[in-house]
């Protein structure tokens, strides 16, 4: 569907925005005058504040490498949420949030559209990494949104867990399936570990156990 839209924008930029947020007034306009100042820049994602006003981590995401996905995999999921960075100040990130993911047309010109493979979750993460290697940069800017997480999609039922476990195992398969399978193996066990805590858990509230 965003693809449909992204193909009939005429403009220098595509703004993708999930239906379950609220942007702030001077969002768009001080995304957009980053933009026009800073030539090299792909695509920016802002600060996303969750629905009690809680920084939301995934704002500035580094790419699930094989290295960064064991570390959140087992917890330590500083390195992948770049927690190094300042929240109000501008800096390069790897992966935009497709909450709020503005994009230069002539970055998407050349690197393509959304990969249609990934059906709801991961194309942002596929698209933010294809931007980086066509040369693009991507950025995290302090300009706030509100993300009212869990409103555009229910994430208690078996067809969440299905489709957001899947989308981790197409990445892997896309980017990363070159590498040895010493590497992708363990990673592989890893998602399908996760998932079936979350398919074990979502059955005990299910039962009430």
């Amino acid at each position: 569907g965003r693809n449909l839209a992204i193909r009939q924008a005429q403009g220098e930029y595509v703004l993708l925005l999930n239906p379950d947020t609220i942007v702030e007034e001077s969002t768009l306009r001080n995304v957009l005058a980053f933009m026009e100042a800073h030539p090299k820049a792909g695509g920016a994602g802002v600060m996303m504040r969750n629905e009690d006003g809680s920084l939301a981590p995934e704002s500035r995401r580094a790419l699930p490498t094989p290295w960064v996905s064991c570390l959140k995999m087992i917890g330590l999921d500083k390195r992948y949420y770049m927690s190094h960075l300042p929240w109000e100040e501008p800096g390069r990130i790897e992966v935009i949030s497709g909450a709020f993911c503005f994009l230069r047309r002539k970055a998407l010109d050349e690197v393509g559209l959304l990969d249609e493979d990934f059906f709801m979750y991961g194309e942002d993460i596929d698209l933010s990494y294809r931007l980086l290697k066509g040369g693009w940069e991507n950025w995290y800017l302090p300009y706030a949104i509100t993300h009212y997480k869990g409103r555009s999609t229910q994430k208690t039922d078996y067809r969440y867990v299905h489709i957001f476990y899947q989308a981790m195992l197409i990445f892997l398969r896309k980017h990363y399936g070159h590498l040895s399978v010493f590497y992708t193996i363990p990673i592989k066990l890893a998602i399908y570990f996760r998932a079936a805590i979350a398919l074990t858990d979502i059955l005990r509230k299910k039962l009430h156990l």
